[in-house]
């Protein structure tokens, strides 16, 4: 298998992959004292930055980066509660605030109104660009728009997102396709994996094909947009709000439940419709953001 890691994502760029249960649910834990803050308000919602003196040469980068991501995590909406983001000054520190060890490739992590990330001056000799810290930031915003879009701080963890639809949401939002595997190389993929299923069951491939599984999230998200258009899934988000879990709303938006969803994206990918020219073309108009008009002036796809 082709080593993807080393060829299309750098390790240290990986976003926090939220399959992890205890990741998803664990509290902070043993947080250095953060002795700083400052208020940040954008479009999209207010902000606070808490962070130790040494870090106070990076907060401008932070505040640039969270300014960047307003317009991209704006198309799902307005936060509707303060996200308060932890800047921690080593990476020792961050796994221990996620009680996570051993993820040297963690940068940050996001919860439904908080998020950890690592200083950037703690990155590494050379440490992140501007760019970097900004698609980094997209990302994780984005799981915090999509929970509060959702749900509530009280209900956000059972709401039961799949992985494919959370990670693909934020790599789609942040505009990481091109660090992942093509749709070709994931139909290679499955055709030389037949028992391996990186839409349905991510967690045995996280930790050596971790680039395929964020692969098939990316493409199977967008395929829902190519299907259902933004406004679509906004209408998923916002149909999870009085109580139903992810499936039932993906159900009552879609007409199909997500396990059948899935499947025919599988079908998609191992037969290459993508090749066609319709489907190149609409797909160049997903990648571009153009889709938002729920998916009618996109070609017809079968269901």
């Amino acid at each position: 298998m082709k080593d993807f890691a080393a060829t299309r994502r750098p390790r240290a760029l990986r976003p926090a992959m939220a399959v992890i249960a205890g990741l998803l649910a664990g509290c902070a834990a043993h947080l250095p004292q953060l002795q700083r803050r400052e208020l940040l308000t954008t479009q999209v919602g207010s902000f606070a930055v808490e962070y130790s003196d040494p870090d106070e040469g990076v907060i401008p980068r932070i505040a640039q980066a969270v300014e960047s991501a307003g317009p991209a995590i704006g198309r799902w909406g307005q936060l509707s509660s303060p996200v308060r983001i932890e800047v921690l000054p080593s990476h020792e520190s961050l796994e221990k605030a996620v009680d996570r060890q051993g993820y040297d490739w963690l940068r940050a992590w996001a919860r439904y109104d908080e998020m950890f990330v690592q200083s950037p001056r703690a990155w590494g000799f050379i440490g992140p660009t501007q760019a970097e810290l900004n698609e980094l930031l997209t990302h994780e915003l984005t799981h915090c728009m999509m929970y509060q879009q959702s749900s509530d701080r009280h209900s956000w963890l059972a709401k039961g997102f799949p992985l494919w639809f959370r990670e693909g949401m934020a790599s789609y939002t942040s505009g990481q396709g091109y660090r992942w595997p093509t749709l070709e190389e994931l139909a290679r993929f499955l055709e030389t994996h037949p028992k391996e299923d990186p839409i349905r069951d991510p967690e045995p491939l996280y930790q050596g094909e971790s680039d395929i599984v964020y692969s098939a999230a990316h493409h199977a998200f967008s395929y829902l947009v190519l299907r259902q258009g933004e406004s679509g899934v906004i209408q998923i988000l916002h149909a999870m709000q009085p109580g139903p879990s992810f499936g039932e709303a993906f159900r009552q938006v879609t007409g199909i439940g997500p396990d059948d969803f899935t499947t025919q994206f599988k079908q998609y990918v191992e037969e290459r419709r993508f090749r066609s020219a319709g489907y190149r073309s609409a797909l160049r108009m997903v990648a571009a953001g153009l889709s938002r008009s729920g998916g009618r002036s996109l070609p017809s796809i079968a269901r």
